[in-house]
């Protein structure tokens, strides 16, 4: 008989319930880079870690966001049946969305502009063009993929009915919705508008570990 590998262990494992797997995996890790991006915030807001570790954190950590709020919405349209598929798919549209145009500046921040902004080889159009300040091209290209995020949530909430846990990530759901709009304010007509934005900080850690919760519990329950 012959011995199988660790990765033909690994794929065996996963394939008996890849949705609500990918859906519990992808759903933590959205909350844990969701949480590590709100303390890297506050930290540097008070000036309690270096700058530049700072920006590096919230920048990886938006980015793994990115990454995984696409694979968590596409387990949860997985887990939908009939009319309702239509909201959890236009939820995972949105999320496309966003991960595309937030993942343009994340890169670019980490690769371009930090690694030249410590070499002082940064040009005046460069800084103009890439720096992250509000009215600056990536502000923009940032704060739009923060509205389709707001977006993708507002549209799948409907399918978590019920009481329960359901409920709340429901709720919380609708509440990141709701935070787009100082979030978008800040964005694009006012810095002014971001203690209100900043609930957004509890909102999407708290919706994707709720999530991620949900899929545990539904573990073996989805065949396909």
């Amino acid at each position: 008989m012959t011995t199988p590998l660790p990765f033909d262990r690994l794929f065996h494992t996963w394939s008996r319930d890849p949705i609500n797997r990918l859906g519990f995996w992808s759903a933590l890790l959205a909350a844990v880079s969701a949480t590590v991006f709100s303390v890297a915030t506050l930290l540097e807001l008070v000036d309690a870690i270096p700058q530049l570790l700072g920006v590096r954190l919230i920048y990886a950590s938006s980015l793994m966001l990115a990454v995984t709020v696409v694979v968590m919405m596409s387990s949860i349209h997985h887990t939908v049946s009939g009319n309702q598929r239509v909201w959890s798919f236009t939820g995972v549209a949105f999320a496309v969305l966003y991960a595309s145009q937030v993942s343009i500046m994340y890169v670019v921040q980490l690769f371009v502009y930090l690694p030249k902004a410590r070499r002082g080889t940064l040009s005046e159009s460069e800084t103009v063009l890439l720096a992250d300040t509000f009215g600056t091209f990536l502000q923009a290209v940032d704060g739009l993929g923060y509205l389709f995020l707001g977006l993708a949530t507002l549209a799948v909430a409907p399918v978590f009915t019920g009481g329960g846990l359901p409920r709340w990530i429901r709720r919380f759901f609708v509440a990141n919705g709701i935070v787009t709009i100082p979030v978008f304010l800040t964005y694009f007509v006012d810095p002014g508008f971001l203690p209100l934005a900043g609930l957004w900080v509890v909102a999407v850690p708290v919706s994707t570990f709720l999530v991620a919760v949900h899929f545990r519990r539904q573990r073996g329950t989805v065949e396909g």
